[in-house]
């Protein structure tokens, strides 16, 4: 993907951030849910965590709600889905 393209996505303001979560998450259809109910509309957590092209901006606007002093942070891995991750040297 070109620099141009990836530099954008890194730089979304919180409502294109939203958007583009819920784009990607959320089907439409008919669902059965585990209560038994029908839904017409699923928010599917799996779809954004497996596209690294919305984790990073995604990162980058949660990031910004971490006290500036924080020193370490965990992240849960849900299967094949890392949550937290860091790049060392």
């Amino acid at each position: 993907m070109p620099e141009d393209v990836m530099a954008s996505l890194n730089t979304l303001s919180k409502s294109e951030l939203t958007r583009r979560v819920a784009d990607i998450a959320t089907l439409e259809g008919e669902f059965l849910l585990r209560s038994g109910e029908i839904s017409h509309r699923y928010f599917d957590k799996y779809r954004f965590e497996g596209d690294p092209l919305i984790l990073k901006p995604l990162a980058l606007a949660m990031s910004s709600l971490l006290p500036t002093d924080t020193e370490i942070i965990a992240g849960l891995e849900l299967g094949r889905n890392t949550l937290g991750y860091s790049n060392f040297p």
